[in-house]
């Protein structure tokens, strides 16, 4: 049970109201015009909230602790993760500072294995 919005974040119309806590791990460039990392109308005729307000909005969802912890990656990324969330789940972001709309897919590591074992940590 889980996402991983990449390049995406909740819009101020879609919102996780009710359900089941799930695993979260959002993956988005600081330098996105379609979806705006710090929100706003996007040219797909949405409005996003910015991402890590939208990444705490998911921990509110999964009742994590209300402090999250920032960190700077090796590459420069900011990792925004809480903890304490309800089930077992996490809710993490990383925000990648020279990426656009299109994360490079060896980004941290590779994009895919960084998916994976966030979800595999989170059973």
């Amino acid at each position: 049970r889980g996402v991983a919005p990449i390049a995406s974040a909740l819009t101020d119309v879609y919102q996780p109201t009710t359900g089941v806590p799930m695993t979260v791990i959002q993956l988005h460039g600081m330098k996105d015009a379609v979806c705006p990392y710090e929100g706003g109308d996007s040219p797909t005729g949405h409005t996003f909230l910015a991402a890590e307000e939208s990444i705490g909005r998911w921990a509110g969802y999964n009742t994590c602790a209300k402090s999250p912890n920032t960190t700077t990656t090796s590459e420069g990324s900011t990792r925004i993760e809480y903890v304490g969330c309800a089930a077992g789940v996490g809710v993490v972001h990383y925000g990648f500072p020279s990426a656009g709309h299109g994360i490079p897919g060896n980004t941290e590591g590779g994009l895919n294995a960084l998916i994976w074992d966030y979800f595999q940590s989170h059973e």
